[in-house]
This record gives C-alpha cells, sequence and structure tokens, in this order.
C-alpha cells in the first residue's frame, strides 16, 4: 500500500529539475519503469514528505486510517528509506547527490511521460522489491490498495448497500462508471480481473471436490493427492481453468467447438476479418470525448491510449450491429447458415474481430466447376479502386484501408545467389492479371501462395 501510494504522489507535468524542485536528495525516490523495446524508460520522482501528507489527509476522511499515528506515518518514511537502501537490485533506489547532478540536464517526466535513456543514471534496475503478496480474501481489499479512488474509504466491494449486487456487477458498475478514474487505471483494472479469475478458480476447485468422488473430497487430502500427482485428480485438473478467459483449457474448448464445426458443416465459406480504425473513427470520438468530458482539442490518440475499455467497448458494438445488420440480416453475402467470431488485440492494443461464415449454396473448391467457384467469388470480392469522380468517399476509404503499404513490419531481408533481396512477406506488390484464375489448393496451402487471383 505504501508503495503504490508513493508512485500516486509524484511530481506533476514535466519540469526542469533544480534545486527548488529536489531539495533534499534523502527526501526522493527514483522509481524506474521497465525499458522497452526502443531502450525508453518511464520515470518517476517519489517525494517521501508528500507520502506522509497524503497519509495525514487519508486519516482525516478515511475511516481506514483512523488508527495510523505519528510514529506509524515516520516508521513508513524510514521503512521506504531502508527498503531502497537495502536492496541492490531493485525498480526503487534512493536518489544521491550524483543522481540529483544528473537530473539538471534533461527534464523530469511522470509515468504518462517517456524519455530516452542517459548515461547518467543506471536505468536498467528492473528486479521488483519482494513483499509478501496479498491476501485476496481480506475485505475492503479495493479500497485499501487504491486511496485514490476511494479517497473516503467508502462504497468499495463489500461496502453495505440496500440491494446487494454480485462482484460481476460491481466490476461492470466500476468499469462504466461516469467517474472516469477507475476504468482509466490500469493497476485497478487489472486488480478486477485479477478477483474475477480468483472467484472462477474457487469455484473450478469447488466443483472439482464434488465430482471428483461421489462423496465430497476434503480439501487436505486434495492438497495430498496434487502433490502426489495422483492420476486421476490430474486428469479432472482441466475443468478448473475453463471457465477462465485466456487460458489453455479455455482456448482448447473453443477450438474444439470450431473443429466440430468444421467436421459437421465441412470448411467455411469465407474468412473474415473487422479491424478498428479508433482514430479516424467519428462516432469512436464522439464517444470518448463525452464520456470522458473532455473538449475537442484533446488529443484522440491520447485518448484512446488513456481510455482503452471504452473504445474496445465501443468497437464491440458497431462490430456486432454490423455484423447483426449487413451480414445476416441484410444477406450482403449471401445467407449465412453457421458462423464463428473470435475478438484478438493487436500490439498497440487495438481490437479485431475475426469471423468464418458459411454461406448457404456457396460453390466448394473441388466439387463444383471453377467457373462456377470463380463467379461467386467476383460477386462478392473486388481487387478494382473505385472510380475518384464518381465516388470520392468510397476511393479514400479503399485507398487508405485496403491497400497494404510495405513497412518494417512486413519486410524480410534474405540472401539470393549471394546477394541480400529485401521482399515483403506478404507477397506484395503483386502481379496485375487481367483474367481470374483458381488454383489447386493443396499445392497453395504448400507453398503458401495465393488460392486465386481477380482481374
Amino acid at each position: 500500500e505504501v508503495q503504490q501510494t508513493a508512485v500516486s504522489t509524484t511530481l506533476s507535468s514535466p519540469q526542469i529539475a533544480s534545486k527548488s524542485t529536489l531539495p533534499h536528495p534523502e527526501l526522493y525516490i527514483m522509481v524506474n519503469g521497465q525499458p522497452s523495446k526502443q531502450k525508453v524508460v518511464w520515470q518517476s520522482i517519489v517525494n517521501v514528505d508528500a507520502v506522509k501528507a497524503a497519509i495525514h489527509k487519508l486519516k482525516e476522511i478515511n475511516w481506514l486510517y483512523k488508527d495510523v499515528s505519528e510514529n506509524d506515518l515516520d516508521d513508513v518514511a524510514r521503512k521506504v528509506i531502508e527498503t531502497v537502501s537495502e536492496t541492490t537490485s531493485t525498480m526503487l533506489e534512493r536518489a544521491s547527490k550524483q543522481d540529483m547532478a544528473g537530473f539538471q540536464s534533461f527534464t523530469i517526466r511522470t509515468l504518462n511521460a517517456r524519455h530516452s535513456t542517459t548515461s547518467d543514471i543506471d536505468q536498467y534496475k528492473l528486479l521488483n522489491v519482494k513483499e509478501d503478496a496479498l491476501d485476496n480474501r481480506q475485505k475492503c481489499l479495493d479500497v485499501m490498495c487504491f486511496p485514490t479512488l476511494f479517497p473516503s474509504g467508502r462504497f468499495g466491494e463489500h461496502y453495505p448497500r440496500e440491494v446487494k449486487i454480485t462482484y460481476s456487477e460491481y466490476a461492470k458498475s466500476r468499469l462504466l462508471n461516469k467517474d472516469s478514474r477507475f476504468r482509466k487505471e490500469p493497476a485497478y483494472v487489472f486488480y478486477l480481473l485479477w478477483q474475477k479469475e480468483m472467484r472462477e478458480l474457487a469455484s473450478g476447485v469447488y466443483n472439482l471436490l464434488k465430482s471428483t468422488t461421489q462423496q465430497r473430497m476434503p480439501v487436505g487430502l486434495f492438497l495430498d493427492k496434487v502433490s502426489a500427482s495422483d492420476s486421476d485428480v490430474e486428469a479432472n485438473l482441466s475443468t478448473m481453468f475453463q471457465q477462465i478467459r485466456g487460458t489453455k483449457q479455455y482456448w482448447f474448448q473453443k477450438s474444439s467447438d470450431l473443429k466440430c464445426m468444421l467436421q459437421e458443416w465441412g470448411s467455411p465459406t469465407l474468412f473474415l476479418t473487422f479491424s478498428c480504425a479508433e482514430y479516424d473513427s467519428p462516432d469512436i470520438s464522439t464517444y470518448l470525448r463525452k464520456v470522458n468530458s473532455v473538449s475537442d482539442s484533446y488529443p484522440i490518440g491520447r485518448l484512446c491510449c488513456e481510455d482503452p475499455i471504452s473504445v474496445s467497448r465501443k468497437f464491440s458494438q458497431k462490430f456486432h450491429a454490423f455484423f447483426n445488420t449487413v451480414i445476416l440480416k441484410g444477406r450482403v453475402l449471401g445467407t449465412v447458415t453457421h458462423y464463428f467470431f473470435k475478438k484478438e488485440y493487436q500490439a498497440r492494443g487495438a481490437p479485431h474481430y475475426h469471423v468464418v461464415l458459411w454461406i448457404e449454396g456457396a460453390p466448394t473448391i473441388g466439387k463444383d466447376k471453377p467457373e462456377e467457384v470463380l463467379k461467386w467469388i467476383q460477386e462478392r470480392i473486388s481487387c478494382r479502386i473505385p472510380d475518384e469522380n464518381s465516388n470520392p468517399e468510397l476511393f479514400r476509404l479503399v485507398t487508405k484501408y485496403q491497400m497494404h503499404k510495405c513497412s518494417s513490419y512486413c519486410k524480410r531481408t534474405k540472401k539470393y545467389a549471394g546477394a541480400f533481396i529485401t521482399r515483403c512477406k506478404f507477397g506484395f506488390p503483386r502481379e496485375e492479371t487481367d483474367t481470374a484464375s483458381l488454383n489447386c489448393v493443396e499445392d497453395c496451402l504448400k507453398s503458401r501462395t495465393m488460392i486465386y487471383f481477380l482481374p
């Protein structure tokens, strides 16, 4: 709790370090984040006196801090100093006079800002300070861990309410709250996820203890069997994780469902990908500015980074509305008999959907004539750029979002005949053709080439 409060009471917006801003080195602690692949480090300065002042304020307004005495505050400050003094390789270090001199030469930035690493200070102390793990069974844990979100110590998960709500309802009420501070605090969002997974895991263990034998198995006996690698228990352990999203067992169940669909209905007709253009979407921009109460001049890129939950939620609503209205009811691709989709997130955090469709009456490669297959494809898929004069908006959308532009992401350098050649891993630019052609599926899968070409 002390470390978290310390991180939250950092210096405000970027400012030049000077003797007036850093009066005494021993009262400040530097917190260095994990370096990124570009060797960029997020850094923060913690004022121990500010931490003590924050606890004094919490004593006045938060019932959890009523019993904190002056000696306790001194012990807190001393413990922080002792922790960073005794550890030899941590993310916390006491700011020395040499460090203060180094800070004179560049701008101090908060955790939300970035700056390149410098040679003045050792930026690569990466191991975390080892502390006792939190007990998730402790009541008021969310209120205790996040005093900035619950300054009065009230309205946490276990706050007495006239109408009782489940944990799922409580988590939704926080993430969808009009006060955006809850969903914009990454540590709190992951805390809610951690609590959710702990509950699902406990439920899985409980169900396993009931279903392993005819009679309920005592916890002690269950732990002994786990330690002894009992075959009967290990065979049923996968059921504990099937309901926890992201686990191997969860995705194994989903992939098994898809394999059953393939076995029953054959190969899907179409594979679609829906990506989110969050920076250029007017409705997403309007929605984010409304729920976060910011002006139109606020950068949309920064807003998306600060509130990814709202971005993902709005994009999911758009996808389901488009899928149900255009794909299913509108039948623009044909009558959809079955479908399966999965939501994923790109490296930059943007969501996208992968969808497979089974279309009624669609010809099948290898069974129907190639001419019929190509005709069906060309009625739904086009490789042509729309005319700029007759349809300027469609021309803009296609040239901006539907044309591949090679970058460092797709370029690969390989050695051919003694020379190094750079090529796109997706095969762009591709050769133009005047007529459509259909290739052998097996040969294309082996060589990873296109199954068909369109003019």
